[in-house]
């Protein structure tokens, strides 16, 4: 996967990925909410690419900046591709659903 140019690897194709994504999107929502300055507020998302991804992934992204449009544009971009494909297996689960309701 692709972010801000640099490759890392994860797949959200994974179903782990997904469940793991939305998790921890709601754990760090609350945890932003307490972040008081912007260098705070860096430090959450750092922690939550972090944790999603694996120790360093922040460090691989951001380096020791905390440009804070830079780091949320990535979030964001992350969640959006998170969305997009748990959408698609929504959609897909409703086909199959479909298409097998008639021997049921």
């Amino acid at each position: 996967m692709q972010i801000l140019g640099k490759e890392i690897e994860f797949d959200f194709e994974e179903a782990e990925n997904i469940d793991k994504a939305i998790r921890l999107d709601n754990k760090y929502k609350e945890i932003f909410k307490e972040a008081n300055t912007l260098t705070e507020k860096c430090k959450v998302y750092k922690d939550f690419f972090d944790e999603l991804m694996g120790k360093g992934t922040s460090e691989k992204l951001f380096g020791n900046k905390n440009k804070f449009f830079e780091i949320t544009d990535a979030y964001q971009d992350l969640m959006k591709e998170a969305e997009r494909v748990n959408n698609e297996v929504i959609k897909r689960t409703s086909q199959i659903n479909k298409k097998y309701e008639r021997y049921k």
